[in-house]
């Protein structure tokens, strides 16, 4: 017997967030000491979630000397900088955007929002990296 419709699309779609997280994440994680060297001084993780399951996926990828988890639950920090990604029609409610930034004494100086639930290099580390590097060249 076939599940709904709404059913099939709400799987999917988590399914696609955790894969794209699977890829993304990581990355972070391995390239913690090229961004230090970088100096970044550290490195968030934020989740429109519960802090209980950010947790727990925080230790499947064993990241947590690496990046710091953020459970943003009521989503009220992402939609302060505009980073929301409405996903109720597949059933997931509020969610946040995936997206990059470059925070420097308190001010945003890059942003890398990947406008759209595809998977882009735009909030990946390579890019944050190269920013880094164009920074310290124009510095």
């Amino acid at each position: 017997r076939r599940p709904p419709r709404s059913t099939q699309s709400r799987s999917s779609a988590a399914s696609d967030v955790y894969k794209r997280q699977a890829i993304h994440l990581p990355e972070y994680i391995k390239q913690r000491a090229d961004l230090k060297e970088k100096g970044v001084e550290k490195v968030f993780a934020l989740a429109v979630n519960d802090p209980f399951v950010l947790t727990e996926f925080a230790k499947r990828l064993g990241g947590k000397e690496s990046i710091i988890f953020l459970a943003d639950g009521s989503a009220d920090f992402t939609k302060k900088i505009d980073m929301v990604s409405d996903l109720s029609e597949a059933g997931l409610g509020i969610r946040s955007k995936r997206f990059s930034m470059i925070i420097e004494q308190n001010n945003v100086t890059e942003i890398n929002d990947e406008q759209g639930p595809g998977l882009s290099d735009l909030s990946r580390v390579n890019t944050i990296l190269l920013q880094l590097q164009k920074k310290k060249k124009e510095a």
